[in-house]
């Protein structure tokens, strides 16, 4: 199961990188161009991480991020700098 996530991701990537560059390369307009190939880097970037790290990003199970103790001793009891920004990884 966990192979086929990443390659799903991995696969989303590929398409989403072959889209940016046609993009790229074919069209020359004022929307498009500008606006949907500045917004397809963003899951593009965000299906490559997830492709190559599965299960860094997400919980592995019992309840516990998978980074909770990245930042164990940098701050008050229970700080973690992901929290500041909602990211509850």
């Amino acid at each position: 199961m966990e192979k086929q996530k990443r390659l799903a991701y991995l696969l989303a990537f590929v398409l989403l990188l072959v889209v940016e560059v046609c993009i790229a390369l074919f069209v020359h307009d004022a929307f498009v161009r500008p606006y949907v190939g500045d917004v397809l880097p963003v899951p593009g970037n965000m299906s490559s991480l997830r492709a190559r790290a599965a299960g860094v990003f997400v919980g592995r199970g019992g309840g516990r991020p998978a980074m909770a103790g990245a930042y164990r001793n940098t701050g008050p009891a229970g700080y973690c700098p992901w929290h500041y920004y909602g990211l509850h990884l």
